[in-house]
Parts: C-alpha cells; sequence; structure tokens
C-alpha cells in the first residue's frame, strides 16, 4: 500500500494510499461480482482535514525534504487556496451556507481583525464550491469593480450558471474611498439589478461594523439587515484548533504544550489580535527553520527570544520603517508620537487620530504622513475605523506597541513627556477654538452679532498669554516639525496676537513714561514758581516788616521829637508867650479861645527827615505848612491858608546831614542809626529838623 513515491515507497502508508490501494485490489476484482465492493473514507468528527498514516514495518523511511510552506498566513488573509489550513471554523461555515442559500445578499459583518475575510474566503467558499456552486472572482469596491460588474462576460456567465456566488470583500472601503457618494449609489444600483435579474446570484459581502451606518439608506438596505452575519469570536476551543491544526499539517508539534495556552492567552481578549497571533506564529516557524533543529518543534526558547506577539509587532513595525525613505520615516515618527498621550499617573496611552489632523500646511507632507498611515494600516499595526459622528479615524492596534516597540521608546524619551503634554493641549485648544469659530446660525439677523461673540470668544482662546507659545514657535521653526496645518495657523494667530498685545502695552508705557513726563516737568514747575514764590513771599514779608520797622521807627521818633519839643517850648515859655502877644496885636482872622499849640510837620520822601514848626507867628493867612521837596533836600515853608510861600528854605546833604544842623544826640533804647537835630536859626515858630545819620555818630 506504500505507493509514493512509486519507486518504492517512502516508509509511511497514509489512508489516502490505503484507499487507491484497496480500490485499486478489491473494486476491480469485484465487477462481475454480485455486490460490487468499493473502498470509502468516514471522517470522525471534527477530523475533516489531515490523514491517519502508518509507518511501514519492512520498510525504512525515505521521505522527501520538507516542503518550505508556511502553514501560518502571518498578516495575509487566508485565500481559498489556503483551505486546508484554515481551521475553527467550522461552526460558522456551517452556518453561512445556510444563510446564503436563503437569501440573496449575505454581509459578514464585524471588527478589524476578526477573521471576516478569511471566513469567506477560505471557509464559506469552498464548501459553496463542495456543494456545486458557480464561484466568480472575488472583488474589492472600486473603479474596477464598477467596471467588472457592467461587462457583458459576467452578465453571459450569470445567465449559463443555475448558483453562482459573488464575493466583495472589505465593503467598508465603498465609503471610505469613493469621491462621491453618486459612485457609491450607483455601484450599489448595479448590484440590485443583478440580484433582481439572477435569481441564482448570491452576493456576499465582507463589512466592518463600525461602517455600517453608512449603509443604513443604501439601495440594498431591505436586504441588508436580513442577510447579515456577525462573525463570532473563537472560543477557547476554536482558538485552539486555529493554532495547533496548521502546524499539524506540516508535521510540527509545540513544546512544551504549556506554549500553546501563552498564545491563546495573548490572543483571548483581544479580537483584533488575530492577525498579529498569525504573524507571531509564523515568525515561530521562521524561528524553527533557523535553528536547524530535526525534532519537528516549536520551541519556547524560540518565542521568549523572540518577546511573543509583542516581539511579531515590533518587528513588523520595524520592517515598515526600515521599508521608508528618510522624509517618510520622519512623517512615521511623528504619526506615531501623535498618537500618543498622558493619562492619569503619568503612564502612557494610545489615542485615535482623526483624518483632519492629518493635514498639513506642506501638501507634500499630508501626502507623505498618508502613505505611512495606509503602509501601516496594511500592515496591521494601525486600525482604520469611524466614530458615531462618522469622522474616519486610525489608532494603534494594540498598546503593547508604546512599551514594547524600542524605536517608539526612543523617539517618546527624545521628545520628553513635558513636550507630549504640551501637544496634547495644544490639540484641544486647537479644537475649542475651532468650534468657537462656528456660530452655528445660519439666519441672517442673527449671523453678524453671532460672528462677533464668536471672534471675540475665539481670540480669548488664543495661547498669546501661554508661557509655551514661545517654546512652539521655536518647535515650529524647526524644519520637519509635526505641527498640522490647523495647529500651525493656531500658533500663529497666537503669536501675532502677543504681539499686538505687546505693542499696545509699549504704546500704554509710552503714554505713561510721557504723562509721567508732563507731570513730572509740571510738578518741576510748580516747585520752581512755588520755590520763586516763596522767596518773593518771604522778600515780601522781610520788605513788610522793614517797612513796619521803619513805620514804627518813625512813629517813636515823632513821639520821642514831640517830647522833646514840649520839653523845649515849657523851657521857653517867655519866648512864646512874647511871641503870641505879638501876633495878638495883629489883625486875627478869628479867635479860639482856651490854651494850645499850632504846629505843621514834613517827613522827608526816605524818611530820612522829620521837620516839626510849631505854628506861632502865622501871618494873616492862616498857619504856616513845612514840606520837603521830592528829593528831601529842600524845606519848604508857605501860609496853609494862602498857600503863599515863605521865603524861608533850608537845603540837606544827600545822606540827610545838613550844616544848619546844630543840635545832634541820640536815643540809645531806639535804633542807634536814628538821632534828632534841633535848630534856632531865626525862623518864625523855631523849626525843628531830625534824621537819620549814615555812619551812627554824632556830629557837631
Amino acid at each position: 500500500a506504500d505507493l509514493v513515491p512509486r519507486e518504492g515507497g517512502d516508509g509511511v502508508i497514509t489512508a489516502s494510499e490505503l484507499y487507491t490501494y484497496l480500490r485499486d485490489r478489491v473494486e476491480d476484482e469485484t465487477t462481475e461480482h454480485e455486490k460490487r465492493q468499493t473502498p470509502a473514507f468516514f471522517n470522525l468528527a471534527r477530523h475533516s482535514k489531515g490523514q491517519y498514516m502508518f509507518l511501514h514495518p519492512r520498510h525504512r523511511l525515505n521521505l522527501p525534504p520538507t516542503p518550505d510552506r508556511n502553514p501560518y498566513m502571518g498578516l495575509k488573509a487566508f485565500q481559498e487556496q489556503d483551505a486546508s489550513l484554515f481551521f475553527g471554523r467550522n461552526d460558522a461555515v456551517n452556518t453561512l451556507v445556510e444563510l446564503v442559500k436563503a437569501q440573496p445578499l449575505t454581509v459578514v459583518s464585524g471588527a478589524s481583525g476578526t477573521g471576516k475575510s478569511s471566513l469567506v474566503l477560505a471557509g464559506l467558499l469552498p464548501a459553496l464550491r463542495a456543494g456545486g456552486w458557480h464561484i466568480l472572482p472575488a472583488i474589492s469596491p472600486g473603479k474596477g469593480a464598477f467596471q467588472y460588474l457592467n461587462e457583458p462576460a459576467l452578465e453571459e456567465e450569470l445567465s449559463r450558471e443555475c448558483r453562482a456566488a459573488l464575493v466583495i470583500d472589505q465593503y467598508e472601503e465603498l465609503a471610505a474611498g469613493c469621491r462621491s457618494g453618486e459612485e457609491r449609489v450607483a455601484f450599489e444600483q448595479r448590484l440590485v439589478k443583478c440580484l433582481n435579474k439572477h435569481e441564482g446570484l448570491r452576493v456576499i459581502i465582507t463589512a466592518r461594523s463600525d461602517f455600517e451606518p453608512h449603509f443604513e439608506q443604501s439601495p440594498l438596505a431591505g436586504w441588508w439587515e436580513k442577510g447579515r452575519y456577525e462573525a463570532p469570536a473563537f472560543s477557547t476551543e476554536e482558538l485552539r484548533e486555529a493554532i495547533v491544526r496548521p502546524a499539524e499539517q506540516e508535521v510540527l508539534f509545540f513544546e512544551p504544550e504549556s506554549l500553546v495556552d501563552r498564545l491563546e492567552e495573548a490572543a483571548a481578549h483581544a479580537p483584533n489580535m488575530l492577525p498579529l497571533l498569525s504573524l507571531a506564529l509564523s515568525d515561530l516557524y521562521g524561528a524553527y527553520l533557523r535553528s536547524g533543529r530535526q525534532d519537528r518543534s516549536f520551541s519556547e526558547k524560540d518565542f521568549d527570544q523572540m518577546n511573543g506577539v509583542a516581539g511579531a509587532l515590533c518587528r513588523q513595525a520595524d520592517a515598515v520603517y526600515d521599508s521608508l525613505g528618510r522624509e517618510h520615516q520622519n512623517s512615521m515618527r511623528n504619526l506615531l508620537l501623535r498618537m500618543v498621550s498622558f493619562e492619569e499617573e503619568d503612564e502612557l496611552a494610545t489615542r485615535r487620530v482623526y483624518e483632519e489632523e492629518l493635514v498639513f500646511a506642506d501638501e507634500e507632507e499630508s501626502i507623505r504622513v498618508k502613505t505611512v498611515a495606509d503602509k501601516m494600516v496594511e500592515a496591521r499595526l494601525l486600525y482604520k475605523s469611524i466614530d458615531a459622528c462618522q469622522r474616519v479615524y486610525i489608532e494603534p492596534v494594540h498598546e503593547t506597541m508604546l512599551g514594547m516597540w524600542p524605536r517608539l521608546g526612543e523617539w517618546i524619551n527624545a521628545a520628553g513627556e513635558e513636550r507630549l503634554i504640551l501637544n496634547s493641549k495644544l490639540r484641544t485648544a486647537v479644537l475649542d477654538y475651532q468650534a468657537s469659530r462656528k456660530p452655528g446660525s445660519t439666519n441672517p439677523g442673527q449671523r453678524r452679532p453671532l460672528l462677533q461673540a464668536s471672534f471675540l470668544k475665539s481670540h480669548k482662546l488664543l495661547w498669546a498669554n501661554n508661557p509655551c507659545l514661545p517654546t512652539l514657535k521655536r518647535a515650529l521653526e524647526r524644519p520637519g516639525h509635526s505641527f498640522n496645518a490647523s495647529e500651525e495657523s493656531f500658533i500663529h494667530a497666537s503669536n501675532n496676537m502677543r504681539k499686538r498685545k505687546k505693542q499696545a502695552a509699549l504704546a500704554g508705557i509710552a503714554g505713561v513714561l510721557v504723562l509721567l513726563l508732563a507731570a513730572l516737568a509740571m510738578t518741576s514747575i510748580y516747585h520752581r514758581r512755588a520755590k520763586a514764590a516763596m522767596v518773593e513771599r518771604e522778600a515780601t514779608l522781610e520788605e513788610i516788616e522793614k517797612v513796619q520797622k521803619a513805620a514804627k521807627e518813625a512813629q517813636l521818633l515823632a513821639l520821642s521829637a514831640m517830647s522833646a519839643m514840649q520839653v523845649r517850648y515849657m523851657a521857653q515859655q517867655e519866648h512864646i508867650r512874647a511871641l503870641s502877644s505879638a501876633a495878638c496885636d495883629g489883625a486875627p482872622v478869628s479867635e479860639n479861645s482856651g490854651n494850645g499849640l499850632a504846629f505843621g510837620q514834613a517827613v522827608n520822601p526816605d524818611n530820612a527827615l522829620f521837620a516839626d514848626y510849631p505854628d506861632f507867628s502865622a501871618g494873616q493867612n492862616g498857619f504856616v505848612q513845612a514840606a520837603f521837596s521830592p528829593d528831601g533836600r529842600s524845606l519848604f515853608l508857605w501860609e496853609k491858608k494862602s498857600g503863599s510861600a515863605l521865603l524861608y528854605r533850608y537845603n540837606f546833604q544827600s545822606e540827610g546831614q545838613a550844616p544848619e544842623l546844630d543840635t545832634l544826640f541820640f536815643f540809645k533804647k531806639y535804633n542807634p542809626s536814628v538821632a534828632f537835630a534841633l535848630n534856632d536859626s531865626g525862623i518864625p515858630g523855631s523849626t525843628e529838623v531830625a534824621g537819620r545819620v549814615p555812619d551812627g555818630k554824632a556830629r557837631p
């Protein structure tokens, strides 16, 4: 029964070889018998793949070299030709077969990384083909798919086949990739037309569940919900089968068996980790080949050296990075740092990055970042999806990348915690700033005030007063910076506002300085004027004091002179009586009873001389008046009543000292420079003159 190879066999008898041997030996010999004998396979439950084999007891092993076939797909999806390596989905395949038979449209939905495409391509299609269905080539949405649906050859093929199945894989690309809604509607309308025209046609769609809201109003909506099937998560048994059975197909084993448990644990709680699990298993197979061992076992030591599933992720990231040019590598660095944030207790965490964040002022950078993002999504390093607000975003497949990929760790350390926190705050500030600039009202009557309010609010949200603005400005000036167009615009707007505020502050300071200088000038003028006024006041007070003192002295002089003259008058009674008698002999104009003195007084202009004339010899026109000349040098006498001048006049020197003064004496209790002079020169009435002596000495 050892039929393969034909040249003597290989020492191993498989069930297929045994079946062939029995058929050739028994079936032919019983063709003429009443009961014909035909060998057949009876597969045991859950053992539909693989074969039993028996070692030939009398034949040494003559096995061919091990074919270089990796039993694991890595990050690639299973295709129909890989059905022999696809395990763990029997229940799901059976359910789908029944659904396809019943519904024109079958939608296999699920999250990214749950194995939707593999389930359909390597599980459902082989089952349908085995059931007699005609399988059309699988397509993906796009311009080529639309052309394929309109080809006459497809129409002929559908008309010829009674039961045909068409698979459209990654249907979410119809929502994310079409440039307009019209293209999508046209594509779906063509599908509807094909389904309505050909009753035997079955369309099978794989679509990510987060994109399904895009198709709620689709022309296919009537069939969508009825034919929807959500790909279930692997059970523990199914996951173990998916890990172990492909290795068994290549006669490979896990050593120890606990290694399988570790692999299960790595993928059990993260459905989107299935592609990375497959990648780790593929790398484990490569490690076995490189080891040169002949024990046909996957070693736990190899698994530890490659850092497990996380190590596979890091190697994949390195492979993508190394495949890029320098500028694209810088774009990859900036993109991944944008996906890093610090949560509570300074713990690193991943964050979603929305498509609008990947628009840069440099259009070439926008193209580079999109290229890098697409490569990382294709390599299953990033996960692309859409949120409840229909916003497309990308994020790391797993946070393991943050702590396990050394290159990313170096980038994070180089950027620094403070910078990453600052970038996170900047993104929040930019979103708030952009939201404040959208008034949200289309009423023309409300638009203007809302725009004004929005303008004022948005300007308050700028970082004109933020101390971190200079740091951001310097980072923005460096080539290859990571700021997108919105962030760059925000930084420029904040910096311009800071400049305007600084200029306004400088203008205000200048204005204050001008006011201060003016105030100082006014104060200086005021002080000078006040000082001058004070000096003037002091001079005035001094002058007043001098005048008051001079007046007081003059008053004292007058009083002293009067006292002296009264004493003298008393001493010359006889002379006075004689003069009075002579006056009475004349013709008086009027008479006055009683006793008294009549006299005149005069003071020269500088108060230096004082004249007193007792007027007992007045003429017929009345008493005699005495007066100094304006220059103070002459003394004049005239009749007061008639105004006629007398012939008598005294001349004095400029200092007030005249040779006619024959008596000079001091009064010590007054100012020592004040003296009095008496003169008896024959003037009627005996004129008395008093004056200041310039040098303070008596003169004969």
